[in-house]
């Protein structure tokens, strides 16, 4: 089996296993070379607007397994530095239990050309919802009120409701709330969420934390914190983490 530092690192059931450990000079330390990873996105993986990750079967909150996000656009030198650049910034969060933990930096071939990445542990997969600010809750009161006085009009306006809720996504299940809402007293949106399964949660705590953490990027200390969304979210270990770490994280 190879390792990293006479390490072992792969976990039972994982589905990728590196073909070999080289020494980069330019990061000062170990990398693992993948030479066969999917080349399309299946089920085992997803894209963000910055990366894909693959989750090679590893199972959410465990330290010892992990997933491989990869950096494909760009100049090979390009897609190299805002993978370490990734790194260190969640490496940073991690250390606050901010993100989940990372492992090591990776070199892979796929789709004809050499990309880079690292590994790092899974937070839960799940919807999650951003609460309300005061404004699209003050949208959504309007909508109850506006429903038994003109239910087309409502109706027309639900889509503003979703985007104040962070819910553009999910505009398709406009249908359902209308067939779970009652004419004569319509259900509580928050209520309709869970009932969805769409985890309500409060970044505010996050967002602080995040703009707290400082790491060196190109000789620069800068701070997290920015662009964190429903999207970029998860738990580990029960903690509200942020999982994207591309240069959009910067505060």
């Amino acid at each position: 089996m190879l390792t990293l530092s006479n390490k072992p690192f792969t976990f039972d059931g994982s589905l990728y296993l590196y073909d070999e450990v080289f020494f980069d000079e330019e990061l000062n330390q170990e990398v693992a070379f993948y030479e066969t990873l999917p080349n399309k996105i299946t089920s085992k993986a997803s894209a963000g607007s910055c990366a894909l990750f693959i989750w090679n079967n590893a199972k959410p909150n465990e330290d010892l397994q992990y997933g491989i996000k990869i950096f494909d656009y760009g100049t090979e030198e390009k897609c190299k530095q805002e993978a370490y650049n990734s790194f260190l910034r969640q490496k940073a969060a991690a250390r606050s239990e901010l993100a989940p933990p990372v492992h090591f930096m990776v070199k892979v071939y796929r789709n004809g050309r050499m990309c880079w990445g690292y590994t790092t542990s899974v937070a839960e997969d799940t919807t999650y919802v951003l609460l309300p600010e005061f404004e699209a809750d003050n949208m959504y009161q309007e909508y109850v009120a506006s429903f038994n006085l003109d239910k087309e009009y409502a109706i027309s306006n639900l889509s503003n409701v979703l985007k104040c809720y962070n819910l553009a996504h999910i505009q398709n299940d406009a249908n359902d709330l209308m067939d779970k809402l009652q004419e004569s007293d319509p259900m509580e949106f928050d209520a309709w969420l869970v009932y969805n399964e769409y985890n309500l949660v409060d970044t505010d705590s996050l967002q602080a934390a995040l703009e707290c953490v400082e790491v060196m990027i190109d000789g620069d200390i800068v701070y997290l914190g920015g662009d964190l969304h429903s999207g970029n979210i998860g738990h580990y270990k029960g903690d509200l983490v942020c999982v994207d770490f591309s240069h959009h994280s910067e505060g």
